[in-house]
């Protein structure tokens, strides 16, 4: 009993996790149609025709309740969800790889940009010439050199969606109980426990707070505030005139530390700063917008508190000012930059990476 306990509660790897998410993207059929939803998902991304993988919590749970060690999966992600987002987005590369393009793609600056790097990247193995990837924040790595990053091929965003049927564990264990005391199968006790299943919660605005960093939350407001849409770097890339070869920066936020002041791929200094090339580096669609909470989620005489939110890709525009949303995201911490980081200390602000956007209202146009 020991035993099966301890192998329930063992913490997977990474390839593990990375295995269940190619199972499952290979594998799930929806029950409704009986197609492999996802499989078909990938060929549109493939064929240059979605730019969004969607991930529904629902299904991946419906498909990892009877594979062994993975009953815990979902409950991982919901509570590190920026981890799985990179995880999800490696299963989903190693299945695109596998993909045929059907029908006639026309080539863009992308694909020429692609056919020309592979071309140096190969160059550069053959005669031993450092270049690829530059991670500024960790310490080198050699399995880095000579190679293009993941983010700079991708043509997608990974998206998970909370649960619409969060199964109610009292009721489905008290059910299972007495489906077994009546010699009812687990099967029916099962279909029981989904149909009294409920949506993921809400959480108050003002309840957010440092329990929910890293976590998948939604929360309710009216949107006061929007940006205009514009071009967040999400890989630079740099030309190394020393060796005539290309090096990458991967940037996973607002701001970033030049390559002038690290080092090399291969951890020698550089002889000449390299030059940024905007032409060949990767941007992404950035908006940001502010929500405030409902007013009947403020208490009396209380000033109503608004969080900031992140969009990206082509979740962008997808909402407005004045709009009454209900937003699933990640809640992160974002460190402050230039004069404001020297008097904040060790402060951080917070805000709320958009995963879904559902409008609690609908427009005249619709």
């Amino acid at each position: 009993m020991a035993t099966q306990n301890s192998t329930q509660s063992r913490v997977l790897t990474r390839n593990e996790e990375k295995e269940h998410f190619v199972t499952f993207l290979m594998n799930y059929q929806d029950p409704k149609s009986g197609k492999n939803k996802y499989i078909d998902c990938l060929q549109k991304i493939a064929n240059r025709q979605d730019k969004k993988l969607e991930i529904q919590l629902d299904d991946l749970r419906d498909f990892l309740m009877h594979m062994p060690g993975a009953g815990s999966l979902v409950e991982e992600i919901k509570g590190n969800t920026q981890h799985f987002l990179s995880v999800i987005a490696e299963a989903a590369d190693s299945q695109l790889a596998t993909l045929s393009v059907t029908g006639q793609v026309p080539a863009d600056i992308y694909d020429t940009l692609l056919e020309a790097r592979e071309a140096q990247v190969a160059k550069n193995r053959a005669n031993n010439v450092t270049g690829g990837i530059v991670d500024t924040a960790a310490p080198i790595d050699q399995q880095n050199i000579n190679k293009l990053p993941p983010a700079l091929l991708r043509r997608y965003d990974v998206y998970i969606h909370a649960e619409k049927r969060m199964p109610d564990t009292e009721d489905s264990s008290s059910g299972k109980g007495t489906a077994a005391a009546a010699g009812v199968g687990l099967d029916a006790a099962a279909d029981a426990a989904k149909s009294r299943a409920k949506e993921h919660p809400i959480t108050p605005l003002r309840k957010v707070a440092a329990q929910h960093i890293g976590k998948l939350v939604r929360v309710r407001g009216m949107v006061t505030h929007v940006t205009d849409v514009k071009p967040l770097a999400s890989v630079l890339t740099y030309l190394d005139e020393d060796s005539n070869t290309e090096v990458y920066q991967e940037v996973t936020g607002r701001s970033f530390m030049p390559l002038q002041f690290s080092k090399k791929p291969d951890g020698s200094k550089w002889n000449k700063e390299p030059q940024l090339q905007t032409r060949g580096s990767k941007f992404v669609k950035f908006q940001e917008a502010r929500i405030q909470e409902m007013p009947d989620e403020v208490p009396p005489g209380a000033t109503p508190r608004c969080i900031n939110v992140h969009l990206k890709g082509d979740i962008t525009r997808s909402m407005k000012a004045g709009d009454t949303v209900c937003l699933t995201g990640i809640f992160l911490p974002e460190p402050f930059t230039g004069w404001k980081a020297l008097k904040a200390g060790l402060l951080a602000s917070t805000y709320l990476e958009v995963m879904e956007v559902q409008q609690l209202k609908e427009s005249y146009d619709a």
